[in-house]
């Protein structure tokens, strides 16, 4: 709580919030967190302060203050978050396109951001260029798309530790190891293990599959050892 009194927020523009971390001193410089939208029109608020955007009888996961207009609290508080309410009307059978962007910038970098992701066609330009990315690596990758799918399924056990305590263990562990024991094969222990046991050679299609989902992975940014 103490360091995040160091937090302070402003509003360069009606669609964007920008955070920053109050300098030391005259000399130091820190990257700036904006938060923008786009499409939005003029009926935008903002909250920066999480105990009025979760409100009394709210929490992280069903934040009460969300169903009232928001505060358009800026500046220093004592839990910042970034919020964004946008309204909207959408008539019968129509559609209504929105684009939230997150961004970590330079001080001087505030307004070129906003104004880069002031349109939507930014966001469909990044959604096309991710796609086609991504169709290249699964051909590079040799996945299927079943398996592809199943990867981004297990994707969730790695990214959220609290998930894999719900998944029941066909064999319970017999013991526990320490990390120090892990040295000796090249694994730190540092990330999480991707671990499968082949018995036979009709098991190796399936060791083949876990090599690629490591490397997936990996690609992915989703740091994790085999």
């Amino acid at each position: 709580a103490f360091q995040k009194r160091f937090v302070e927020s402003v509003r360069p523009a009606l669609s964007a919030l920008a955070f920053r971390r109050r300098p030391r001193s005259d000399e130091e410089c820190m990257p700036v967190l904006v938060h923008a939208v786009a499409g939005a029109g003029d009926a935008i608020q903002c909250e920066t302060d999480l105990g009025r955007l979760i409100g009394r009888t709210g929490s992280m996961h069903r934040p009460g203050g969300i169903a009232n207009e928001l505060s358009d609290t800026l500046g220093q508080v004592l839990n910042p978050c970034s919020a964004l309410s946008v309204r909207i009307a959408i008539p019968a059978m129509g559609r209504a396109h929105l684009s939230f962007a997150i961004g970590l910038v330079e001080p001087d970098d505030i307004l070129p951001f906003i104004d880069r992701h002031s349109s939507l066609d930014t966001s469909l330009r990044a959604l096309e260029l991710a796609a086609t990315q991504a169709r290249a690596m699964l051909k590079f990758l040799g996945l299927t798309p079943r398996l592809h799918h199943s990867l981004q399924r297990a994707s969730a056990l790695i990214a959220y530790p609290s998930l894999r305590s719900t998944v029941p263990l066909s064999t319970p562990p017999e013991y526990e190891q320490e990390r120090r024991d892990l040295w000796a094969m090249g694994i730190s222990g540092e990330y999480p293990i991707l671990l499968g046991t082949a018995a036979d050679k009709e098991q190796l299609p399936a060791m083949r599959e876990l090599m690629r989902a490591h490397e997936f992975f990996r690609s992915m940014g989703l740091w994790c050892d085999l």
